[in-house]
């Protein structure tokens, strides 16, 4: 599985180039270090199609053997001259320095002047590039576009998502599921409504994403954090829009399904979509660990049984409480890194928090609930028992063991000043405060159509 870039991070060498810029001229606003992330930098230096999307021109569309060489020339053309776009974008950012040393109030406004200009290129190249295929296509291929528009914005902007479960791809589940005919015709009007709906919603998405961006740009180069801030929170309330469908869908499609297949789909989009939530726990580990010890006693195998038990329910409930919780107000989450990106900025104490109040709350609750299980069971053990089960979880911590990944991305242990030789630290349990905030959930594939054609014919 991809990851996908963290809310407040620029990985895209040209939007870090306008920052960087502005950092050495000492001229970086609170604003800029607030929004630049959000202000749709990343977005204009990649290109609307790839060369790989040709599979679903030709899935969607059934292009015909002649056609198929066209395509692939004309995407082709469109990838030269998005490259040569983005370096003449980048030519022109780097030449600006001496202006904008001579005019440092309004050196925002400067940088920010030829990617703007780009971004409107870009979007005339996009234009060009759907009019040029649509062309070359058939009355009855024609016919076949929208299915491919909505897979399209599938493929690129579902992944786009900054809040928890804001991309999880159901259809990418349900394809790799083994689901009979009489599954499908059964989930088949709630899919195609699905598509119908989140089509619209990935589209408004869009649309707000872009017309909130230039306020942010605006507000970047005014240094207005009070405009910034209004427009972010416009584009979370459409993210929110988004995870909402994603869920009613969700419910809607495991009706229809028998209950054994029904909790598979469903534990597996959830999975996918808040591992923060699902990931493996420390009690968890212990278990394992535990149940590969051949000195136990019967009477003891018992205990771990019943505390397993009582764990398993504790744990679905405290799991229901925090996606709930998310749900809600992981929308937030993004204004809430925005206001520590300021405070940064400003010089300001950053040990606010990193998640919602009701978030942080179920997490405190969680994590005590964790503690304590994990006691009872160290409790049933033998002090040599106990040794053992803290010296593989220090081998499964240190070695081998598989990488958490939070909705920002993968991120390992980092070992203590003593090297990890603290045991009892290791078994302690994670502190909600010390947790990195979501940022945007795992990439499950590419894009699949409902409406009956899960898999492509």
């Amino acid at each position: 599985m991809k990851t996908f870039k963290k809310t407040a991070i620029i990985r895209n060498p040209f939007a870090a180039l306008m920052v960087t810029t502005l950092m050495c001229l000492g001229v970086t606003a609170p604003a800029s270090a607030q929004f630049g992330a959000q202000a749709g930098f990343n977005e204009v230096f990649q290109p609307d199609y790839y060369r790989r999307d040709m599979q679903l021109f030709m899935d969607y569309l059934k292009l015909e053997p002649w056609q198929k060489p066209i395509v692939e020339m004309m995407l082709e053309d469109y990838q030269i001259s998005f490259d040569a776009g983005t370096d003449a974008c980048r030519g022109q950012m780097q030449n600006l320095k001496e202006e904008m040393m001579a005019n440092p109030e309004n050196a925002m406004e400067i940088a920010l002047r030829p990617i703007q200009v780009w971004g409107q290129e870009k979007a005339i190249m996009k234009l060009e590039l759907i009019e040029n295929i649509r062309t070359q296509l058939s009355p009855l291929q024609m016919e076949r576009w929208p299915s491919l528009d909505r897979a399209m914005r599938r493929e690129k902007d579902l992944p786009k998502g900054q809040i928890p479960g804001e991309s999880m791809n159901l259809f990418v589940v349900l394809h790799g599921m083994q689901l009979s005919q009489a599954d499908i015709q059964a989930i088949d009007p709630g899919l195609l409504e699905y598509e119908v709906q989140l089509d619209r919603a990935l589209e408004d998405r869009s649309k707000i994403l872009k017309q909130n961006q230039k306020r942010i740009q605006d507000a970047m180069a005014q240094k207005n954090t009070e405009v910034g801030m209004s427009a972010l929170r416009k584009i979370s309330e459409s993210r929110a829009t988004v995870c909402a469908i994603h869920f009613e869908a969700l419910e809607d499609i495991a009706s229809n399904l028998p209950p054994e297949k029904a909790e598979t789909f469903k534990m597996t989009v959830l999975k996918n979509g808040f591992p923060e939530i699902y990931q493996e726990t420390i009690v968890d580990k212990i278990l394992k660990i535990i149940r590969r010890d051949d000195t136990l006693e019967p009477e003891q195998i018992t205990l771990i049984d019943e505390i397993e038990s009582r764990y398993l329910v504790s744990l679905e409930e405290s799991n229901l409480r925090l996606l709930e919780a998310y749900k809600v107000d992981g929308k937030q989450i993004p204004i809430i890194e925005a206001n520590r990106a300021v405070a940064r900025r400003n010089k300001e104490s950053t040990r606010m928090a990193r998640l919602p109040d009701s978030i942080l709350a179920v997490t405190r609750e969680r994590e005590e609930m964790l503690e304590r299980y994990r006691q009872e069971l160290l409790n049933v053990l033998t002090s040599n028992q106990q040794n053992s089960v803290r010296t593989r979880t220090q081998v499964d911590r240190s070695g081998s063991a598989k990488r958490n990944i939070v909705p920002g991305g993968p991120s390992g242990k980092k070992k203590n000043k003593n090297g990890n030789k603290d045991q009892n630290k290791d078994l302690g349990p994670k502190t909600p405060e010390g947790m990195r905030p979501p940022g945007t959930p795992l990439k499950e594939g590419r894009s699949v159509p409902g409406g009956g054609t899960i898999i492509p014919k």
